[in-house]
């Protein structure tokens, strides 16, 4: 079934996620994606995938930079807003920085997420709300 969920899944998590959250996580956990593997932060300027759920030692722990992107295919989900769905991205390792296996992040199925063409009529500080898949790898 996961050739059909997979395109799906951003854009039902991200309408989900927001008009209730808890409805997002029990359908996650009735499809099987109740298991958390990690997190995605930024250290300093650069995109940080550390999977600190893991039963490993050293955990895997990728510090990426952007290699390629495109634009989200013409058929993805706009956004709650219709803002548009933000560009698919590869991120790797180019500095040998990152443990435990992996060093190759590709962000895709991006829904909504967009920045705004102009931040004239927005508040201060503001945020678009999006969801993405993040395919994590190990060197080839």
């Amino acid at each position: 079934m996961a050739q059909w969920k997979i395109g799906s899944i951003s854009a039902l998590a991200l309408a989900m996620k927001s008009q209730s959250p808890n409805k997002l996580t029990q359908y996650l956990a009735s499809q099987g994606y109740q298991q958390i593997l990690g997190d995605h932060y930024f250290t300093l300027t650069t995109p940080t995938f550390s999977l600190n759920k893991v039963k490993a030692n050293p955990f895997p722990l990728a510090f990426v930079t952007k290699k390629a992107e495109m634009d989200a295919p013409k058929g993805s989900c706009p956004g709650t807003k219709n803002e548009g769905a933000v560009k698919w991205l590869q991120l790797s390792d180019s500095a040998n920085l990152s443990q435990g296996g992996i060093n190759t992040v590709y962000r895709l199925e991006t829904a909504g997420g967009n920045k705004p063409a102009t931040c004239k009529g927005q508040k201060p500080h503001f945020e678009t709300p999006y969801a993405a898949q993040y395919w994590v790898y190990g060197p080839a």
